[in-house]
């Protein structure tokens, strides 16, 4: 990615690169969970329908680049959320570990196997609309890893975006919805393919939530609603949750 993609990270503060990024949740694994609960995560596992994992996948764009994260567009004829952009993940199978998943599904979805990454933390589990309990799994993605589309049924797109863009305001609307709280939309276009897209609901919460943690900062904009219990101006908080002792691959 070029041109105006590197400018969020500049009005994020001091560049972060993806040693960095991963330090910073390696080093949040001890703390266990922290941080207030969003979104149900703490009466999820009682109400939930299932469980599923999804991965952020961080990589540097260039050398000395934007800290960037890989996204899909689902299918146009998927029985849900087609069409939307989304993190590669899917519902958890028998006994696997939220790792195990969120690998297994980016591997199926745009190639990337547990030898392009290391996970390197994982982000406290949240519950989805659809109720079931989605636990955000965060790795360090090789440098040269190229996406591809494995499953055309799942994957209609695959695209990067600027991890910064989700503490910007300048492309941010959010809309209170009764029982849901404060769903957050972000309008991009994606400079390598000139594509409009529309980054919103649990996808653009996790990018909230790990933007705030790699950055060490809150967003432009009002994080949580009237009824939150974060909001902006107080410290990002320890919203990480440490996963198994599996890792998989090394850079």
């Amino acid at each position: 990615m070029s041109g105006s993609a590197a400018a969020p990270a500049a009005r994020a503060g001091a560049r972060v690169t993806l040693r960095d990024a991963a330090r910073r949740f390696e080093e949040a694994w001890p703390r266990g969970a922290g941080g207030r609960r969003r979104r149900g995560a703490g009466r999820g596992a009682l109400t939930s329908t299932g469980r599923a994992a999804v991965l952020l996948g961080l990589f540097e764009e260039s050398a000395g680049g934007a800290l960037s994260v890989w996204l899909t567009q689902r299918g146009g004829r998927l029985s849900s959320h087609a069409g939307e952009v989304a993190l590669p993940g899917g519902k958890q199978e028998g006994a696997e570990t939220a790792e195990e998943t969120a690998l297994r599904e980016a591997d199926e979805e745009i190639g990337l196997g547990s030898g392009d990454c290391r996970v390197v933390g994982r982000l406290e589990a949240c519950l989805s609309k659809h109720r079931l309990l989605v636990s955000p799994v965060v790795a360090a993605v090789r440098d040269g890893f190229m996406p591809r589309i494995v499953s055309q049924e799942e994957v209609a797109t695959i695209f990067s975006c600027p991890l910064a863009e989700f503490l910007s305001d300048e492309r941010h609307r959010a809309m209170d919805i009764p029982n849901r709280g404060r769903v957050h939309f972000f309008d991009y276009i994606d400079p390598a393919s000139g594509k409009d897209f529309i980054i919103w609901g649990l996808t653009a919460h996790l990018l909230i939530e790990a933007a705030r943690h790699v950055y060490q900062r809150e967003p432009n904009f009002e994080f949580l609603d009237e009824g939150g219990e974060e909001a902006r101006g107080k410290r990002p908080p320890d919203t990480l949750e440490r996963p198994s002792a599996q890792r998989a691959g090394k850079l």
